[in-house]
């Protein structure tokens, strides 16, 4: 799994689910990132397994993991606050 991640450590739910908001109606994602102080480089995660994300906490992993290619996931509060991924490539 390749994907990108918004890890909102400073925002609450609510503001999480704001950022979604501007995700479904279209904004990019990367612009979106920047918004929460996130630049490119911070919100890009390597090609990993499950595994490997377990430092965001286990339910932000099966997160990442539920989602097919192309899909951006409702917020999950993990172990470094709210993330929203957005799959780029299932290796």
């Amino acid at each position: 799994l390749t994907d990108t991640a918004i890890r909102a450590k400073d925002i609450d739910e609510a503001a999480a689910k704001k950022l979604k908001q501007r995700l479904d109606a279209g904004e990019d994602f990367a612009a979106v990132a920047r918004s929460a102080n996130m630049s490119a480089a911070e919100i890009a995660l390597p090609a990993a397994e499950k595994s490997k994300l377990s430092y965001l906490g286990d339910d932000a992993a099966n997160k990442a993991f539920s989602l097919a290619k192309g899909d951006v996931g409702d917020p999950v509060g993990g172990k470094l606050g709210w993330v929203i991924f957005k799959v780029d490539a299932i290796t």
